[in-house]
């Protein structure tokens, strides 16, 4: 854009720093980040900090949102804790789910993901203290659905629901697929239900 004399705007940069996100381009996210202002008179907003957030997500996320000059929001605080299930960061993980359930208390999604951080982790007293919360505040966890469409037909299945009349094929082709091994490192593992 730059070499086409075109101006970028505040779209712009949302978009090339949600990209340097998923792209784990950390020193080129904040290198963009800094020019905003300086280089383009873009004043970043609470989604381009969001986005650096989930660019670095090391030791330095705490810091930088506590620099926001706007008060961090849900989607902030949700990116770190995001970052941090993906990096194991517990510390952070803690702190940002800690001010996601002062913000937003009703939210089940922060809870598991907190949950899971600290399965991951084996904090096993933790991860029971997270489903006593759950309990006392009435929030539970939603099973999983899935839908899938072969043909003309939309197939539905939900976690621990039997009733699908294609479930024996399904299960067969499952064992058959379970020789090969994928990476489950970033799953959230949905171990518990709440009663």
């Amino acid at each position: 854009m730059l070499l086409s004399r075109v101006k970028p705007n505040y779209v712009t940069f949302t978009c090339v720093l949600s990209g340097c996100s998923h792209s784990g381009l950390k020193e080129e996210g904040v290198q963009i980040f800094n020019s905003m202002s300086r280089d383009h008179l873009v004043e970043p907003d609470v989604k381009h900090y969001s986005c650096v957030i989930a660019t670095l997500v090391t030791s330095t996320n705490h810091e930088f949102i506590q620099r926001m000059p706007m008060e961090p929001n849900a989607c902030s605080w949700g990116t770190l804790l995001s970052g941090c299930r993906v990096y194991k960061n517990v510390k952070f993980a803690k702190i940002s789910a800690k001010k996601l359930f002062e913000i937003l208390p009703k939210v089940p999604g922060y809870y598991v993901t907190l949950f899971n951080i600290l399965v991951t982790a084996k904090l096993w007293g933790e991860t029971s203290k997270i489903r006593m919360l759950m309990k006392e505040r009435g929030i539970t966890n939603t099973p999983g659905c899935i839908w899938l469409q072969v043909g003309n037909r939309v197939h539905n299945f939900v976690v621990g629901d039997k009733s699908n009349r294609v479930l024996k094929s399904i299960t067969f082709w499952m064992s058959w697929l379970r020789k090969y091994k994928p990476g489950t490192d970033h799953v959230l593992h949905d171990i518990f239900t709440m009663e």
